[in-house]
């Protein structure tokens, strides 16, 4: 049959050729080719003596025979019939694997690229958004596996003062986020929450951290309000109404999480 002009040069047939003939080897004397090969692996993996086995040529006419049959009946065909085959491949249009490789390669760092821009868009914002949320998603599953978070000690009994001074914790952080673009009322709302959780360590005896959060507290809002001299009174409105939804939800959910875990 004359060389079709798709057909690779003749020292490119060669390692396949090499190959098919190992190939023939090992199944024409399995035993002389690869038997003690083949019983020292067999060996090595069970980590004792193998089995009992026979290499054999021939074992009769069964299913293996049969597809090994229908397998070399096909390849012959195929080789036969390549000039048909190749025929057939040359009516697509060539492309160069070189040009298709960097354009997957394009497409993955355009698609890298957008995703980067709708999360490092100098935003802060959306930044704690992003690790918040993500802290939620990976601690969810973790966290409600715990069976209990009260411990082994009894707990405290509320009081009039305990109560009190939760109340004023949460009107305080309302206060907060509710009159947040008034800086100087947000910082006094703010440093109510300090106070109170110095108050709380010295509740649960311990007055270190009680005098070392007090005495922060204090230079903190000293500092603060020396830096708003220079700031504006007020900050712009800048959050638009689906922001602020957003940020709603993720902080009640988180909110309602930590209540529900501090439950016993």
């Amino acid at each position: 049959m004359p060389k079709t002009p798709h057909e690779p040069p003749r020292y490119m047939r060669v390692p396949v050729e090499i190959l098919v003939g190992l190939c023939l080897l090992v199944g024409i004397f399995p035993s002389l080719v690869v038997g003690d090969l083949l019983f020292a692996a067999a060996g090595a993996t069970l980590n004792g003596p193998a089995p009992t086995y026979s290499l054999a040529i021939w074992h009769g006419f069964n299913f293996p025979l049969l597809m090994s049959v229908i397998a070399l009946i096909g390849g012959l065909y195929m080789y036969h019939n390549r000039s048909h085959l190749f025929k057939f491949q040359a009516q697509f249009p060539t492309s160069d694997p070189k040009m298709v490789f960097e354009g997957v390669i394009q497409y993955l760092v355009n698609k890298a690229s957008r995703i980067i821009s709708m999360t490092e868009n100098g935003s802060l914002q959306r930044y704690i958004f992003c690790v918040l949320a993500l802290s939620v998603v990976m601690t969810a599953s973790s966290l409600m596996k715990l069976n209990t978070t009260a411990g082994q000690r009894p707990e405290i009994p509320l009081d009039a003062l305990s109560i009190t001074c939760a109340i004023l914790l949460c009107i305080s952080a309302l206060a907060t986020v509710i009159w947040h673009r008034r800086r100087v009322v947000a910082l006094l709302t703010l440093s109510v929450v300090g106070l109170i959780v110095s108050l709380a360590f010295a509740q649960f005896s311990a007055p270190d951290l009680a005098l070392t959060q007090l005495s922060v507290e204090v230079v903190t809002v000293i500092l603060l309000i020396l830096a708003l001299f220079f700031l504006p009174q007020k900050t712009p409105k800048e959050s638009s109404p689906r922001r602020v939804v957003r940020d709603l939800g993720l902080a009640s959910l988180i909110g309602v999480s930590l209540a529900l875990f501090a439950t016993p």
